[in-house]
């Protein structure tokens, strides 16, 4: 899939984000991590990640445990493998 569709995919799903829907829609993109092929394709993807979950100061993220242990868990080591 092209890259720059997919981000602007991602780029629409940043405006519908919520509470109830931030940790599917996160998991969803890290599901895309785990199948990109190139690792400018996995950055976009979580350079995104970090951009919906820190919108308007984390006002979205209700899990901060879940935060600190999923997205974040996958930032360092996402170009190895992410170590959840």
């Amino acid at each position: 899939m092209d890259l720059s569709l997919v981000v602007t995919m991602i780029d629409d799903d940043v405006v519908k984000v919520s509470k109830k829907n931030l940790m599917e829609i996160v998991k969803k993109l890290m599901v895309h991590m785990d199948k990109a092929e190139g690792s400018h394709y996995r950055d976009e993807l979580l350079s995104k990640i970090i951009e919906i979950c820190s919108q308007s100061n984390y006002q979205f993220i209700t899990n901060f445990e879940w935060y600190a242990h999923e997205p974040a868990a996958c930032s360092g080591s996402r170009l190895i493998q992410c170590d959840r």
